[in-house]
């Protein structure tokens, strides 16, 4: 039985065409997601960090909100951001991603898959890292994240 879920708002991209040396010109559509978190391990989230890569981080999911194409113009890292849980307010804020422009995550990513000569598909989703920090919502709960000039995500926990 569930009793509730662990996730953080995120940005996401869309692959458009295979990766290459101009990573970023390969990006299509982007769209406001949640990330749920789930680690497997014995001792969760304080498991030693070997641990928690093997388990991918503790990703157990996402939900994906409608996708805009024409984001490109859009300061991601400046973004207005707010998340909900049961239309209460918990974050308000500008900006937020732990790197700050979340496309430079977008562009490591490309680089260490490109030392190991991995690429990303067409139509693979690509989670740019947390905005608003990891929140916990409980059975029964609506949670909406909003991003300045994105389509909502919202989720119900069952």
């Amino acid at each position: 039985m569930r009793v509730g879920v662990h996730g953080e708002a995120s940005a996401a991209c869309l692959a458009k065409r295979l990766l290459h040396r101009r990573c970023l010109a390969t990006l299509g559509d982007a769209l406001a997601a949640f990330e749920l978190l789930s680690c497997r391990t014995e001792q969760g989230f304080q498991s030693p960090r070997p641990l928690l890569v093997a388990d991918n981080l503790g990703s157990g999911g996402i939900v994906l909100a409608a996708s805009r194409a024409d984001w490109h113009g859009l300061d991601l890292a400046q973004i207005e951001i707010s998340l909900s849980v049961d239309c209460e307010p918990v974050v308000e804020k500008r900006g937020g991603n732990p790197i700050g422009n979340p496309l430079q995550a977008v562009v490591l990513l490309a680089n260490h898959l490109a030392q190991r000569g991995l690429f990303w598909d067409p139509g693979q989703i690509i989670m740019t890292g947390a905005f608003t920090g990891v929140h916990h919502a409980k059975a029964g709960q609506r949670v909406d994240a909003r991003f300045e000039g994105f389509a909502p995500v919202t989720m119900f926990v069952e």
